[in-house]
């Protein structure tokens, strides 16, 4: 229970700390998948339009990669990996959350 709450939360700020431009990273699709709690097919989604360039879904992949399990339960696995490739391709792009997140250690 626990774990779905931190998720939500987690979804939540995902998006909503990206700014005006987080509209990139947001569809009817997206976001029912998430309020679904169906975060593998998010990820899919969201890593699509990271792929194809747009830096707040490149958080959002990096994000949802780096904390995996401990926030979005069994469905997303974590690969630190790429993670911080997607928040690097962030990073690259402006995005100073990502720059903040790739200088954290944990």
């Amino acid at each position: 229970m626990t774990t779905r709450f931190l998720g939500i939360i987690a979804a939540a700020t995902l998006f909503a700390s990206a700014g005006p431009a987080s509209a990139l990273c947001q569809s009817a699709e997206l976001d029912a998948a998430i309020d679904d709690h169906r975060y593998d097919e998010a990820l899919t989604r969201v890593r699509q339009l990271a792929d194809a360039g747009v830096p707040d879904c490149q958080r959002a992949a990096g994000l949802m990669l780096r904390y995996g399990e401990r926030l979005y339960g069994s469905e997303i696995h974590a690969d630190p990996v790429q993670a911080r490739r997607y928040l690097e391709m962030a990073a690259k792009q402006g995005d100073a959350f990502a720059v903040r997140l790739l200088a954290r250690r944990e």
